[in-house]
């Protein structure tokens, strides 16, 4: 019985983070700010994580699959994006001097470079169909290896 709710909470996560990462995809796409940048990154953190707690014949479907690579490089740009933004504010309290504005400049042209790529990638990932997890297709036996819910008496 234990077992049977783990498999359906497990499915029933599953789905929220997609969905969580959907709806935090679509603000992304209509404003691209900060907030919204860290939004969708922890959204696809916590993807991630319910992603890997399946079993790997499940992870290699190819709708899965295809939208945690993609997502994950939605995460990797975003992450440069951040950097970015980081070192900029950085060197902003350098800001009277000719070289540092020279290279914020560059910063944040190579920034705007890499949003725009970002961008694609976020709208790549809103093409992709939905992954769905049916709680059916979880073998069980992969499961308890999986997350080691067998408890012996």
């Amino acid at each position: 019985m234990t077992l049977l709710l783990s498999t359906r909470q497990i499915v029933t996560k599953m789905d929220q983070n997609i969905k969580r990462v959907d709806n935090k995809l679509n603000d992304y796409i209509k404003d691209s700010n900060e907030n919204n940048i860290h939004d969708i990154r922890t959204a696809v953190r916590r993807l991630d994580a319910s992603y890997r707690s399946l079993p790997k014949n499940i992870r290699r479907k190819n709708k899965i699959s295809n939208y945690m690579r993609t997502s994950k490089r939605l995460f990797k740009i975003n992450s440069q994006v951040i950097d970015y933004d980081i070192i900029c504010e950085k060197l902003q309290k350098y800001a009277s001097e000719p070289i540092y504005t020279k290279l914020t400049g560059s910063l944040n042209r190579r920034r705007k470079t890499k949003l725009a790529r970002a961008r694609k990638i976020a709208f790549s990932l809103r093409d992709l169909p939905l992954p769905r997890v049916k709680e059916d297709t979880i073998p069980v036996k992969k499961l308890e290896m999986r997350l080691c819910l067998f408890h012996p008496l």
